[in-house]
């Protein structure tokens, strides 16, 4: 086996380590890699030990020898430094396969080899660290019996049902511009980008060519999107250590295997929607019987007769009006601002935040038809510890407080799923005890939404909501469809979590404190999604103030949800005009703090933050900190503190700053 010099591993082990460490990184300067005669040695000798025909100049490894390596490698070097390489055109080769058809191949000259592999020794680190698990084709260290060994593994633990896809002519099929994009992601290096473009334009407008040496690696740029949506699948249908769905990819060879148990019948569906969606955007239409054709199973089971609308909502049918835009701007211009909150003294910001939490566990369970006053819920939360609570209100008021302080905690570490949903209901119910026997678990029986007076009086039910039967359906397509929105963001955020809020509250998945939970987890994406404010202000109370309001939304929105016309303008309009209230109630409790309405510049508004982080700096501690320009520092430091955001002691090098 041909062992890669030590001083070329050590160089793609860095550019691994580099790319792996920050996957947002694009690589430049490499090229100069691509032109070291030692680099250009290793793929000699990688070219030669993998033989092939000669290509279309017909010089064989002998003829090159005999004349002389290094000398036939200074030449391919001079070319690549000049950048007059261009490469020559592919020898076609026809081999036979099963069925009488034949495998079209395209053998470039051993010149070309060398470039491709000399191409592929460098960049190669750089794309592994982006690829998935469950990747196996023409990977480093990756053989063939190990994606079988996973698929049989898989099918042993009772993933029984196939998804089985050969994408048809697929390596001829490869669109170059989106396959440029792909690798522009990662590779910032205009003469690497062109040497690729050559490569690819000597097989035509489209396509890779089989047979060359870094065909296999772009296929696998090309796909790997696919299978990161797959790898998604896996991790949000997950179960604690229990994995619903498993899948292996060798090349265009795609084996997808999904829970044989009957609850999990729409994941199926849901996965192939998926996979041809994500190949739509390669230009390859899983769907047609050109471009493969699934498993018999799976044709068993309807799903590639799939209507390319069955994602749970179509975005694009979502109205975005004016007025919703500048709510969102607003809510977002505040969420920016709050960094400058730094300033405040941690007790204020305890104080506010006790304040809010008062506020925002009384109103949530009075929401509900609890009678507890904010008065008595203080008087509640400070014998927490005693957990003896008399009467049904008090257990609740209990329990949101507890899953709040949770959330406010651990949220950074808590992920978007079905679990951590089933775990803040295990907490939100743990102080009743008629619940005991259903918390964290959906509902058995059918429930619905009702709407209660101030008194706690039942006005009477306003929504009918899931079956039972059809809860655990919804629920997983609801959390799949929230996590995939987040992750591509076609909606905006806050979009996005007031339709999910809603349509949790239509399915009504647990028997009892949805609403509560409702709220809780809006809180929790709230902050998952950087609204960093929000435990310093009570969304629930501005609920519980509009409440006519807040079911006649839902009531509005969930009714059209059973249409094909659903309607999510009520309710978003109703959520973004209570996170508008949330905020302003806060900009209105800190209003002499002054910083909100300030908007100062970005360097201003960061020696603020550093000044309270700190308590005192001079100006040479900002200087090493923000590694600004001493003169930019001074300027905006006389802006502080002529505005008296700061104040100025000491004289000459000992001049120090603390923030007002």
């Amino acid at each position: 086996m041909t062992k890669i010099p030590i001083k070329l591993q050590d160089l793609r082990r860095k550019i691994y380590t580099k790319a792996k460490t920050e996957p947002e990184w694009r690589f430049w300067g490499i090229y100069v890699h691509v032109c070291k005669i030692e680099t250009l040695e290793e793929a000699y000798k990688l070219t030669k030990k993998s033989n092939g025909a000669p290509g279309i100049d017909e010089v064989t490894f002998e003829s090159i020898e005999a004349t002389g390596v290094r000398k036939y490698l200074q030449r391919i070097r001079h070319e690549l430094i000049t950048k007059t390489y261009n490469p020559n055109r592919n020898r076609r080769k026809e081999i036979p396969k099963s069925g009488g058809k034949f495998r079209k191949l395209n053998i470039p000259c051993i010149w070309d080899r060398i470039v491709q592999s000399v191409l592929k020794l460098i960049i190669e680190p750089i794309f592994e660290s982006d690829f998935q698990d469950g990747s196996y084709g023409y990977r480093p260290k990756r053989k063939a019996h190990e994606a079988v060994n996973r698929v049989a593994k898989a099918a042993i633990k009772g993933k029984t049902k196939c998804i089985d896809v050969d994408l048809k002519s697929y390596f001829d099929n490869v669109r170059h511009h989106i396959l440029m994009e792909k690798i522009a992601r990662r590779i910032n290096d205009k003469e690497i980008m062109h040497l690729i473009k050559l490569i690819l334009k000597v097989g035509g407008k489209r396509g890779i060519a089989q047979g060359s040496p870094i065909s296999p690696l772009l296929s696998n740029i090309y796909l790997n999107e696919v299978d990161k949506m797959l790898e998604k699948a896996k991790e949000v249908t997950r179960e604690g250590k229990y994995q619903r769905v498993e899948y292996a990819r060798w090349a265009d060879d795609i084996v997808i295997l999904i829970s044989g148990h009957q609850k999990w019948e729409w994941l199926e569906k849901l996965v192939y929607k998926r996979l041809q969606e994500e190949l739509a955007k390669l230009e390859n239409l899983l769907g047609k019987r050109s471009a493969g054709k699934p498993h018999a199973a799976f044709d068993e089971a309807g799903a590639g007769n799939l209507d390319k609308n069955t994602d749970m909502f179509d975005i694009s049918k979502i109205e975005i009006t004016p007025e919703i835009l500048k709510l969102v701007a607003e809510i977002d211009e505040f969420k920016g601002a709050w960094q400058l909150f730094g300033n405040l003294a941690p007790e204020r910001l305890q104080m506010l935040k006790k304040i809010a939490a008062i506020e925002s566990i009384g109103s949530s369970t009075r929401i509900e038809g609890a009678k507890l006053s904010d008065r008595e819920v203080e008087q509640l939360l400070s014998r927490l510890d005693t957990r003896s609570f008399r009467s049904r209100d008090e257990q609740e008021i209990a329990g949101y407080a507890y899953v709040c302080e949770e959330v406010f905690q651990n949220f950074e570490n808590m992920q978007f799923t079905e679990n951590i949903m089933k775990q803040f209901h295990i907490w939100l119910l743990q102080f009743s005890y008629k619940d005991q026997r259903h918390m964290g678990e959906y509902k058995k029986f059918p429930n619905h939404v009702e709407a209660f007076d101030e008194s706690g009086k039942s006005l009477g039910i306003i929504f009918e909501t899931a079956s039972p039967f059809e809860t655990v359906i919804q629920m997983q397509e609801l959390i799949y469809w929230t996590s995939q929105q987040l992750e591509v963001k076609s909606l905006h955020p806050l979009l996005i979590i007031g339709i999910f809020i809603v349509t949790f509250l239509a399915i009504h998945p647990f028997q009892d404190g949805n609403g509560r939970l409702s709220r809780i987890l809006t809180t929790f994406l709230l902050l998952k999604l950087g609204y960093t404010y929000v435990p310093y202000s009570s969304l629930e109370s501005v609920i519980e103030s509009n409440k006519e309001s807040y079911y006649l939304a839902l009531r509005r929105t969930q009714q059209s949800l059973k249409t094909s016309g659903y309607d999510f303008n009520p309710w978003l309009m109703f959520f973004l005009r209570s996170l508008q209230k949330q905020k302003s109630h806060l900009e209105q409790k800190v209003s002499h703090e002054k910083v909100l309405n300030l908007y100062l510049p970005p360097l201003s508004a960061k020696i603020l933050v550093l000044l309270s982080k700190h308590g005192r700096l001079t100006m040479k501690d900002l200087e090493n900190i923000t590694k600004a320009n001493r003169n930019t520092l001074k300027k905006h430091v006389s802006n502080l503190v002529k505005s008296n955001h700061i104040t100025q002691h000491g004289k000459g090098k000992a001049t120090w700053y603390v923030s007002i």
